[in-house]
């Protein structure tokens, strides 16, 4: 075996650090790219890509779910109010809301999000959020609506 001198070793990794680029490990995102991430892959898939080593594999990120539950919190005369948590891939953080629960609980069933209701005894009826209300309708027709002049009257 030969033996490799100090300058040899260290003109062998210069090359070898300016060919491959130095490892990165844990990228850290500024607050915008962290804000714009969270919007595009999730919250979840953020912090697994934050932690993701490349390895050889490719980075692959989950798929997103995404509801809200909502719950009324007893607090005595003056300190009871809805609250409401956004929950993405099984972990709840607070989703903060302007005005009145109703019309955030229409908004985001007319967005399409799932919204849930947690059921706590002595709570107030919500009024303005109709259940059979705002359901998001897909892009399909139904069977008579697509098959309703089908053997109809033939000329």
């Amino acid at each position: 075996m030969t033996e490799i001198s100090n300058e040899e070793l260290e003109a062998r990794m210069r090359r070898k650090l300016m060919l491959d680029g130095p490892i990165r490990h844990d990228p850290q995102f500024t607050p915008e790219q962290q804000a714009i991430a969270d919007k595009l892959i999730g919250r979840h898939n953020v912090e697994r890509l934050q932690h993701h080593r490349p390895d050889g594999r490719r980075f692959r990120p989950t798929p997103v779910f995404v509801h809200y539950e909502y719950w009324w919190v007893n607090g005595g005369e003056f300190m009871s109010y809805w609250n409401m948590a956004r929950i993405e891939n099984g972990r709840r953080s607070d989703h903060n809301y302007t005005g009145d629960v109703a019309t955030e609980i229409n908004r985001l069933k007319a967005a399409g999000f799932t919204v849930k209701e947690i059921k706590i005894e002595g709570a107030p009826s919500l009024v303005g959020a109709s259940k059979s209300g705002l359901t998001p309708r897909t892009g399909r027709k139904s069977f008579t609506e697509r098959f309703g002049n089908f053997g109809g009257r033939r000329s």
